[in-house]
């Protein structure tokens, strides 16, 4: 194979033009494959979810079933910091291979698992090496693209990450079906290893892509317990444990101890695991909050879409998941076509207002859906919330990778993606809290009481007496009403916030600054 050369002068360094189009297809290729792997592996078990209780520990694996999804869930969001800054120092390459290597060890073990402890523990080795997987993929894309072939890859790259994620349900249960729920696990080896073996013999950048400083272990530590804490009390909270109950307070009240804590280490150590400079960037300090609003009010209201269905419609789990086929339709389209259309007229800051206009209007439509609403109506209202969702899931880390120095790169993307995670997983627990008051608050006590006390147990509604569960249906959708309004007065903010992320297409800094650039004798890095 011919080595590829140094960047010519003038050229940005280590870009695709460093590089032949054969050796850029084969990155591209397995990219993609991680993308899809990654994604897929978020939902795929929940099918089999059942079975694999069963099959490990007839007596207490159901007990321990939530923790085979928490700990992948704590795992693959809290260690994002940490592989963005590892990306920074280390170069994205080496991170990656590690990343990928844990992922799949921990495939191959999740198979392998006896009972339920053992898959639990494995399947947060999974996690981990998760964590970096879709995060350095995407540093490695931006480093090896000039910013217009870095914009149509990265709508390809979101559709990928969206269309994987809803078909995961239904994967898995084609999966295990047929070939056993071990095999849900199984699969992830052959595929991560052809797409591991292509990026380590295509990808080669140049040397300067590593900056030699100490990791920030202390910042690491702080902001995964903070983020760990956070998706604990957004599970737990009003399901497991009450809003006001001892354990619940009092992780609420460390996780704001934690994050005050890390503010302060951040300010005094030399070498960040999150630099706070990089909030004085405008397009950074624009597109943080602008993925916080996002997720708060947009990514966390489809979480409640099937238990609509299944309690104002009675629909089963299987018919309600059967909608979430026309939002990853628009998802997949929108986020494809905005990547083309940014590639071809380099402006993005359009597609992210466009994406934040049809979340909030379809949120609206969400908000005055009834029982009797045609399945038409909803199937078009949720593929406008997968265009707009399109609109929105990669754009926004395209316009910080164009903004930021290249030393920042791998921080810079990975922080956006967690910030977006961290606002989803509060999003999906205030309005939780919001539709539960609700609904509580329009329902008589008499039928309260029928419901055993529990009102937010609404699995037995169908079996009701016809008037007691009318009144229950009725009650359910009004509090739905107000969910989905207030989430879309939330997702107006984000429209707003669009509207001043500033663009840098055209101007988009070099992958390196010209202190680490790479001489034009520079040779490529190995490994």
């Amino acid at each position: 194979m011919t080595r590829p050369t140094a960047t010519a002068a003038g050229q940005s360094p280590g870009r695709a033009k460093a590089m032949s189009p054969n050796m850029m297809k084969l990155i591209s290729a397995g990219a993609l494959g991680v993308l899809l792997l990654a994604s897929l592996d978020q939902t795929i078990v929940g099918s089999a979810a059942w079975t694999i209780a069963r099959d490990l520990d007839p007596v207490d694996g159901l007990d321990m079933l939530p923790w085979l999804f928490t700990v992948y869930l704590l795992a693959s969001t809290a260690t994002q910091p940490l592989y963005g800054k590892l990306s920074d120092v280390f170069g994205p390459k080496k991170v990656f291979v590690f990343a990928a290597g844990l992922f799949l060890v921990g495939s191959m073990l999740c198979g392998l698992a006896q009972d339920m402890v053992q898959l639990i523990l494995f399947r947060t080795v999974q996690g981990l090496g998760a964590g970096g997987l879709v995060g350095v993929t995407l540093v490695i894309v931006a480093m090896v693209s000039p910013p217009k072939d870095r914009a149509r890859r990265s709508g390809l790259g979101g559709a990928i990450i969206g269309g994987g994620s809803v078909a995961g349900p239904l994967l898995g249960g084609v999966v295990s079906e047929h070939l056993g729920w071990r095999w849900l696990f199984y699969i992830n080896v052959p595929l991560g290893v052809a797409a591991l073996l292509v990026m380590v013999y295509a990808l080669h950048l140049p040397a300067g892509t590593r900056r030699r400083e100490p990791v920030d272990v202390v910042g690491a530590a702080l902001i995964a317990a903070a983020a760990s804490l956070l998706l604990l009390l957004t599970d737990w909270g009003g399901t497991r444990y009450s809003w006001t109950s001892p354990l619940i307070l009092g992780m609420a009240a460390a996780f704001v101890v934690l994050t005050v804590v890390f503010l302060r280490w951040e300010k005094r150590v030399a070498a960040p695991i999150l630099p706070l400079g990089l909030f004085r960037n405008p397009v950074y300090r624009t597109v943080t909050p602008l993925q916080i609003v996002t997720g708060l009010a947009v990514m966390s209201a489809p979480v409640y879409l099937a238990t609509f269905m299944q309690i104002a419609r009675a629909q089963t789990p299987t018919s309600s998941a059967v909608f979430t086929v026309p939002l990853a339709v628009g998802l997949v389209l929108f986020s494809t076509s905005g990547g083309l259309w940014i590639a071809r007229f380099g402006r993005y800051r359009i597609v992210l207002v466009i994406g934040n206009v049809l979340c909030t209007a379809s949120l609206a439509l969400l908000g005055v859906l009834g029982e009797h609403t045609s399945s038409w109506v909803i199937a078009l209202d949720l593929f406008l919330l997968g265009s707009g969702l399109g609109g929105l899931m990669q754009v926004s880390i395209l316009a910080v990778q164009n903004a930021v120095e290249g030393h920042e790169l791998g921080v810079a993307t990975t922080s956006v993606r967690f910030l977006g995670r961290m606002g989803q997983a509060l999003g999906t627990a205030l309005l939780g809290v919001l539709l539960t008051a609700s609904f509580e608050s329009r329902l008589p006590d008499d039928v309260a009481g029928r419901l055993g006390g529990d009102v937010s147990n609404l699995g037995g509604v169908q079996q009701l007496p016809p008037p007691v569960r009318q009144t229950v249906v009725d009650a359910f959708i009004s509090a739905n009403h107000v969910m989905y309004l207030t989430a879309a007065a939330v997702s107006v903010l984000a429209v707003v916030l669009s509207f001043f992320v500033k663009e840098t297409m055209h101007d988009a800094k070099h992958n390196w600054t010209d202190a680490q650039a790479p001489q034009p004798s520079a040779p490529a890095e190995k490994s």
